[in-house]
This record gives C-alpha cells, structure tokens and sequence, in this order.
C-alpha cells in the first residue's frame, strides 16, 4: 500500500484506522516509506518519554503561496480500544484535545 499512497502525492497525513494493525514497529517501518510527514497530536507514547505515538511529530506546518499552514493530527480517546492485542494500550496517554490544546 505505501507505493500507491505515494502515487497520491499526500502533503501530510496523521495516524488513522489502520496504520497500526500489524503492530507498532511495523507501521513505523511502513511510515518511513512514505513521502509526507506524519503527525500525531493527542495520543502519546509513555515508553518513548510521552511522546507522540511513533516518535511522529505533533504539528506541522507547511507554506503555500506565502501563507502557513498549521496541521494538528487528533484521535479520539476510543481509538485506544481498537489497537490489537500486541499493542500496549497501557503505553499510550490520551490528551483530551478539547482541554490541552
């Protein structure tokens, strides 16, 4: 799947449904394929140090025609309950966008 997402030419994408179905380690490798940057805003990773899950970073910004864009990447809380069992769902800290951000 990572050639025809890069097919797309996608500017920025953020964790979704489906990155990490095989396990995080293998959705890392598969990120590092791609040709965007990846965001994660509000969920961290408490073994990396409370970091955005991954390592990714949490915003972006990027420049078109003079104007900056700012992009925030957001999970809902209930996402957690949807990694699979080998995920750690103890491992990642949800932080309420409405309240953090």
């Amino acid at each position: 799947m990572v050639m025809p997402f890069n097919m797309m030419n996608v500017d920025i994408s953020c964790l979704g449904n489906h990155e990490t179905d095989m396990d995080l380690p293998k959705a890392k490798e598969l990120i590092a394929k791609t040709n965007c940057p990846w965001i994660m805003t509000n969920l961290l990773q408490k073994s990396l140090g409370s970091k955005p899950m991954l390592g990714l970073e949490p915003f972006h910004v990027m420049e078109h025609k003079n104007f900056k864009y700012g992009f925030l990447g957001f999970a809902e809380e209930e996402w957690i309950d949807t990694l699979i069992p080998e995920i750690d769902a103890n491992d990642i800290e949800y932080l309420d966008y409405n309240e953090t951000l």
